[in-house]
């Protein structure tokens, strides 16, 4: 038990999966935080960063056309979602 983590952080997928066929359970056994939290996992209800990655494809898009047409680019910030669900 005194090497048993607190609490698990990651960009993969996959790791919550792996975790749950482990038996653990969130938050009571282990504390799970996604970095790239995926819709699938959002769903489940895991705690995570959604890099709002349909906002950031619509910007790239929009700089791409931009580009083009020899219109200047627009800089612009598109902030991440912090989604505090049953997994922290």
């Amino acid at each position: 038990k005194a090497t048993q983590p607190e609490v698990v952080v990651t960009p993969l997928p996959q790791v919550y999966e792996r975790i749950r066929e482990l038996g653990l359970c969130f938050p009571d056994d282990l504390g799970f935080v996604h970095l790239d939290l995926p819709n699938a996992l959002r769903a489940k209800g895991v705690t995570g960063i959604d890099q709002l990655w349909q906002i950031m494809g619509a910007a790239a898009v929009e700089n791409i056309y931009r580009y083009i047409a020899s219109i200047p680019p627009l800089y612009q910030v598109t902030a991440a979602q912090y989604a505090n669900q049953s997994t922290s």
